[in-house]
This record gives C-alpha cells, structure tokens and sequence, in this order.
C-alpha cells in the first residue's frame, strides 16, 4: 500500500495508505481499500481567504474520515474517486507519524471522547454556572410583573400575552 490522497465525487480530500483492488476475473479496478483514512481541508477565513502563515505554510485541519466509526480499513467504489495523487512530502510524513500505533490510539481515543461527550467536567459547576446565569436573567428582566399574573376562572393565571383595557358591556339596542 501506498500514502494517496483521493479526491473523492463528495469534494472531500482524504489521505490514506490505499489498495487499488482489482476484480479477479477481468483485471478491471473496482475500488479502494483505505487504511486509517483522514480527511484534510485547509483552513479558511470567514471572508473565505486561506489561512497562509509565511512561516508554516498553509493551514490544514486533520479529521477521521469516518469519524463515528470504528473501524480502520474501508471499502471505497472506484466510482467515488475522482482522482488520486501523491501528497507533498510534509503532509505523507505527518500521516505517517499520526498513524503509528502509539500515536493513533491517543488520537483516536481522544476524538472518541470528544464524540461521545467525555471530557472532565465537574456536573456540580456546571450545574451551579447555569443556575445562577437563570437567575441573573430572572433580575434582569424588565416586563412588568402585573401582564400575566391575573387570575382566570379556573385558578390560573391568564398567561404572558397583551393585556388589554377593561371595555364596557355592549347593549343590544333590538
């Protein structure tokens, strides 16, 4: 196998160790198998500017392929490629290095974290930060406390909407 980058129909760049497999009986290629594969986009501004750092180089953002996934290898129809060409020698050597065992597993485990909302969140700060924001916008806030606290029939109250002046009985004039 080799490091390719697939330009895929979805307008995705994927970087991966590929197979190109081959239907046995015709020899025609059928497809890709791809081995940790990760997407690759560079960075952009807002305004759709790229992010160039005179220094750096370009900005690329690394993701899982397949992000939900666990599994490693994949089956790719050669009709979703569009294209496959080698990547600049910078980028096979990052991939190379984040592929190795060591390394993929740390990486991988912390995006299945991220995935699954695992972090080190203390529930009781967090709880407490958005009952005291719910209560700071209790004291902020400016409506009148008479529009919708008057009784209805039932014992209820009449709801939050406009409240309208008392009108005076209507007399049938027939």
């Amino acid at each position: 196998m080799s490091v390719k980058l697939l330009l895929l129909k979805s307008g995705e760049e994927v970087i991966t160790e590929v197979q190109e497999l081959m239907d046995p009986e015709t020899k025609e290629p059928i497809g890709f198998r791809l081995h940790k594969p990760f997407r690759l986009d560079i960075v952009s501004t807002e305004e759709g500017g790229i992010v160039l750092d005179r220094k750096k180089g370009y900005q690329v953002s690394w993701f899982p392929w397949a992000p939900l996934s666990k599994d490693r290898d994949f089956f790719l129809p050669g009709h979703h490629v569009l294209t496959a060409y080698d990547p600049l020698d910078s980028i096979t050597e990052q991939y190379v290095n984040a592929i190795k065992e060591d390394e993929y597993e740390k990486n991988f485990k912390a995006h299945e974290d991220a995935i699954a909302g695992v972090d080190d969140l203390d529930m009781e700060d967090l709880f407490a930060e958005a009952e005291k924001l719910l209560e700071d916008d209790d004291a902020s806030d400016d409506s009148d406390p008479e529009v919708g606290d008057t009784p209805d029939q039932s014992g209820g109250t009449t709801g939050g909407g406009t409240e309208l002046p008392p009108t005076a009985p209507v007399h049938n004039k027939g």
